[in-house]
């Protein structure tokens, strides 16, 4: 299984199933598309997201509340898109005021876990085997 390392608060709002939608400036490989991601929690807190959070949502999502250097969750990535065209009728209404661009990473049936210790890495990296099987046993993988 492969993982994608966010920013807290952002792995927590995308691992409650509030925000479908990940940005980055470059686009998933083909293959990944259809797969599942493991949702990694980096170590850095981004305050400004924080703030756009809760000016988006209304969901204050303090630091002491985020779970760090972890795996919070899995989703399905299910496509990519450029820009907001399609993306209600790909994740679901509401989405759009999460896409910040260039690319938008849609995200679809997300599932939380307790925060699973792991160290991220930069792109899409692979989960060490013990940790996917934790997943697994979760009924998240």
């Amino acid at each position: 299984m492969k993982a994608l390392t966010l920013w807290q608060p952002w792995a927590h709002i995308v691992a409650v199933g509030i925000k479908k939608v990940e940005n980055r400036r470059w686009r998933p490989p083909r293959h990944a598309i259809g797969q599942r991601l493991a949702i990694h929690a980096g170590k850095v807190y981004d305050k400004e997201g924080a703030d756009t959070i809760f000016r988006l949502s209304g969901f204050d999502i303090p630091e002491d509340s985020c779970a760090k250097g972890a795996i919070i969750g899995t989703a399905k990535l299910v496509a990519h898109l450029d820009s907001t065209l399609g993306l209600d009728s790909i994740v679901g209404e509401g989405q759009e005021k999460w896409f910040f661009g260039p690319i938008g990473w849609c995200l679809d049936d997300i599932k939380r876990c307790r925060p699973i210790p792991c160290a991220g890495a930069l792109g899409l990296w692979r989960v060490p085997e013990d940790i996917e099987e934790v997943l697994k046993h979760l009924g998240v993988a």
